[in-house]
């Protein structure tokens, strides 16, 4: 028997399900293609929702969230899938891992609040807890011992003068390679740099100062504040974001002048012979529009 969508069809719907659907939409006459704004008829739901009556049939009256839910669950079965929440209980049951207070669904990014093996506590994400089986249901003091182990066994016991050797060696290795700048090094560039003082490098020691501190000071062009690492400085300058970006569009005007006699590349006579060129290829005309 074909189904009749029709008020009758709709009236038996709401008293079956308890639906609440909008007055203006049961005065008129309905197909199946008519939309209708109804309430999800999950307990507990307020969302509202708008579909055709026959969608709105073969979805059992639900709002959008919940029909997503229910196409989830059925992949799952489909491809005998456990989900994630599946996966974290095992996890959890498998290795004896106190969590206070499960919620219903757990999903990788929440967090949960667990207790360790030796009585401290721990907030990480149950994804965190799961992919590190070592480190994952641990707090930070334990963490800690485990890393130390850890370098202990692949660089074993060695002196402070040893390990104090293997980082100098590492710096000049670093050095030669111009991987990093020396610290004395970053501080006389910029000093060079500083002709009018705007930084103020009195204030910082010449000996902490690396390529990612940040260093407040005020732009040569437009005197805003600005606060950069030394890096950018060295790059582009002692200037403001915009001021740097001006400067650059010059840059780049005066190279194209030097190297085509033309402030934009598109403008000198090679390239407009290489469009005539082209387009006479291409379309019969020195340009495509006549």
């Amino acid at each position: 028997m074909r189904l009749r969508y029709n008020t009758d069809l709709l009236n038996k719907y709401k008293l079956d399900l308890n639906l609440e659907v909008s007055t203006n939409i049961c005065n008129k006459k309905l197909n199946r293609d008519s939309l209708l704004e109804y309430k999800c008829s999950v307990d507990n739901c307020n969302n509202i929702h708008k579909s055709s009556f026959r969608n709105s049939i073969r979805n059992n009256f639900e709002c959008k969230y919940h029909i997503n839910i229910n196409k989830q669950k059925n992949i799952c079965l489909s491809k005998n899938i456990k989900s994630f929440d599946n996966k974290f209980r095992d996890y959890i049951d498998k290795h004896k891992i106190i969590i206070i207070n499960i919620p219903d669904n757990i999903k990788r990014s929440t967090k949960l609040n667990g207790i360790c093996n030796c009585g401290g506590k721990f907030n990480k994400t149950a994804n965190t807890i799961i992919r590190f089986e070592e480190t994952g249901a641990k707090c930070t003091e334990c963490v800690k011992i485990i890393q130390n182990k850890k370098t202990k066994e692949t660089y074993g016991k060695k002196t402070e003068k040893e390990i104090t050797d293997i980082r100098l060696k590492t710096r000049e290795t670093q050095l030669q390679n111009k991987t990093s700048k020396n610290f004395r090094d970053v501080f006389n560039e910029l000093k060079e740099i500083d002709k009018e003082n705007k930084l103020k490098l009195e204030n910082y020691n010449s000996l902490n100062l690396t390529l990612m501190t940040t260093i407040k000071g005020r732009c040569y062009s437009c005197s805003e504040n600005i606060e950069d690492t030394c890096s950018r400085y060295l790059i582009r300058g002692i200037f403001c974001r915009t001021c740097s970006n001006k400067n650059g569009i010059i840059k780049q005007q005066n190279t194209n002048i030097n190297k085509y006699g033309v402030k934009c590349t598109l403008n000198s006579k090679e390239s407009i012979i290489k469009k005539k060129e082209t387009s006479l290829k291409n379309w019969g005309t020195e340009h495509h529009k006549k």
